[in-house]
Formats: structure tokens, C-alpha cells, sequence
């Protein structure tokens, strides 16, 4: 369900709409032909805005933890981190998962 939306985004050629919700933070997954929930993602994290590569993935930035970044796999909703940025001595380093 739907909850305290903060954006949407619609994307066409996966015929879904993402919500992400500020206070519950996470990410809900709708059939855009249907209007039916697919999926609730929990995202741990305030969710700033998403970007999509067209290709299957959505990359979702965290408002509240600016050093997270996550993206979502279009084909099974499924969730991973992308990079946390880590500082040390006013240097940065990326560290990538899967």
C-alpha cells in the first residue's frame, strides 16, 4: 500500500510506477496497468529520488544516509547497495557490492 509518498516514477518500458515513501522508507511497486501492489521494498533510508538506466535497474539515492546508494533490479524487485563512500582523513573511498 501506498504510504506517505514522497515521489513516483513511472517507467514505461517495465510498466511499473515506484513510489518511495519518506516515513516508512521504503519503495512500493505498482502494476501500472492493474493499479495493483506488487511489491513493498524496504529501503532503510529516506528515499531523495531515483534514475533509471532503461535496462533494468533503478538507482535510488538515501536522503538521510548521503554516503548509500541503492539500486533495484527491475526483473525480480530485488534490492542491493551500490557504493557506500567512506572518509578517511578528508579522502574518499568507494567500495561497490552485489
Amino acid at each position: 500500500m501506498v504510504k506517505n509518498q514522497m515521489l513516483f516514477y513511472m517507467m514505461n518500458f517495465s510498466r511499473k510506477v515506484f513510489t518511495y515513501n519518506a516515513k516508512s522508507q521504503d519503495a512500493t511497486v505498482l502494476d501500472a496497468i492493474t493499479n495493483k501492489v506488487i511489491k513493498d521494498i524496504p529501503l532503510k533510508g529516506v528515499p531523495e529520488f531515483s534514475v533509471t538506466n532503461t535496462k533494468g535497474l533503478i538507482y535510488v539515492n538515501i536522503e538521510d544516509k548521503i554516503n548509500v546508494k541503492y539500486y533495484i533490479n527491475l526483473e525480480n524487485l530485488k534490492i542491493n547497495t551500490l557504493y557506500y563512500k567512506h572518509r578517511n582523513n578528508n579522502n574518499f573511498f568507494i567500495s561497490f557490492s552485489a
